[in-house]
This record gives C-alpha cells, sequence and structure tokens, in this order.
C-alpha cells in the first residue's frame, strides 16, 4: 500500500471514529498523519465535508472538528491564501453553493424519466439543504465570515424569489438562518431588518402555502429574539 493510498485509509477511518465524546481525539488524530501532498489535505476536507451533509444530526461535531483541524493543521503552499484549513472549506462551500442553485429543466420527459428526475432533485434538495446547515455551523465557529451568509447566500435566495417568483428558496433562508445565532445580527442588523420586511410581503401576498408561511413566522420570531440580543 503506498503512502498516500495509507494516508486517505487512515483519514477515513479516523472520520468513521468521530462522535460527541471522540471529537477532540479524532482532530489529534488528523493532525498527527504524515501529511506530503496538497490533494491529501483536499481529500480530508472533501471527506468532512461529505458527512458533515449528509449526517446532518451531527453537524455541531464535525463543525468542532473543522475548527480544531483549522487551529492545528497548515497547508504546505506558497500561496498565503491558502495556508489555512479553512480555505479550502470556504471555496468547497462557494463550489457547492453555487452549483446548487444550477437547475435543470425536465421538459420533454416521460413519466418514468420524469419520476427519476423527482427522486434525484428530492436527494439533491436534501444535501443542499444539509450544505446550507453547515455552513451556518461554519459560521459559528468562525470559518465563514458573516458577509458570505448575507450578501453572498441570502442575498443570492432573495434574488431568485423576486426575479423567478421560486418560492422554494423561503425554505433555503429558512434553513440557514434558523442554525445561526445572533451574533450575525449584530454583523449587520440592517440587512435582515430589510430581509424581514421583505418576507412579511412574501407572506401578505398571498402566492405562498403555509407551509412556507409558517417558515417565515420562524424566522420573524428568530428576528425579535436577535433584537432584544442584540447590544443597545
Amino acid at each position: 500500500m503506498t503512502s498516500a493510498v495509507s494516508i486517505k485509509k487512515q483519514i477515513v477511518e479516523i472520520l468513521n471514529r468521530v462522535s460527541e465524546s471522540t471529537a477532540d481525539k479524532c482532530v489529534l488524530d488528523l493532525v498527527s498523519l504524515d501529511y506530503t501532498k496538497m490533494d491529501q489535505y483536499v481529500f480530508l476536507c472533501d471527506k468532512i465535508f461529505d458527512k458533515a451533509i449528509e449526517e446532518q444530526e451531527s453537524v455541531e461535531i464535525y463543525g468542532r472538528v473543522c475548527a480544531g483541524l483549522n487551529a492545528r493543521l497548515h497547508l504546505p503552499s506558497a500561496d498565503e491564501r491558502r495556508t489555512s484549513f479553512k480555505s479550502l472549506f470556504l471555496k468547497k462551500c462557494q463550489n457547492a453553493f453555487e452549483n446548487g442553485l444550477c437547475q435543470i429543466g425536465c421538459d420533454g420527459l416521460n413519466e418514468e424519466e420524469r419520476i427519476i428526475y423527482e427522486e434525484m432533485q428530492a436527494k439533491k434538495k436534501k444535501r443542499y439543504l444539509g450544505l446550507l446547515q453547515f455552513m451556518a455551523e461554519l459560521y459559528k465557529v468562525n470559518l465563514i465570515p458573516a458577509k458570505i451568509i448575507t450578501a453572498g447566500c441570502v442575498r443570492s435566495f432573495c434574488m431568485k424569489i423576486s426575479q423567478d417568483k421560486d418560492y422554494t428558496y423561503i425554505e433555503f433562508i429558512h434553513k440557514l438562518l434558523i442554525n445561526l445565532n445572533s451574533t450575525i445580527y449584530a454583523c449587520d442588523g440592517h440587512f435582515f431588518d430589510v430581509l424581514v420586511e421583505r418576507l412579511k410581503k412574501i407572506k401578505e401576498s398571498g402566492e405562498i402555502c403555509k407551509r412556507d408561511e409558517s417558515m417565515i413566522d420562524e424566522l420573524l420570531e428568530l428576528h425579535e429574539k436577535w433584537v432584544a440580543e442584540a447590544p443597545h
């Protein structure tokens, strides 16, 4: 077994042991591996990323793992912007976020093809919701800046709602924000104040289903909580 294969095998074995009680030990085990190539760090990032968005019940644990690795693991690179584990996750999240916004048309499909298409879209949506939950967790451990959440993610979703009247993005906004804490409001309270007014108008339009209305109500309550917790 080559050294490169051995490292990747050890990464998988360690990540399979990650739990609430073992997370810190697993971080130390991952840091202690004898990395020799950049693609080994990328492999580690990819495996954590996939596990975090597939095992959504454990996303907080994987957030801790990422924070621990970012503090202890230094990547060999001449590019100063790529010397931290954080940079790999930022790039990974950006690519997954942008790809998840791409829609594939289903016109011209027969019934069997449409069923397969809908199953694939359901899996894709579940994975995308997992991505948003993981991004929220990475923000809470200081691995994603607030502006990516606000100016990047939420604003993109709002544009999709405004331009395409696609209210699917209400659920995406909800999934992202409901997993954040009030520190995000302290970074840009005005942004969220404006967002809330926009969500109120969408609800009052009568164009959305009850489920979407309920998610907006939860976001309005969350906004009130954040405002109350904000320093005055």
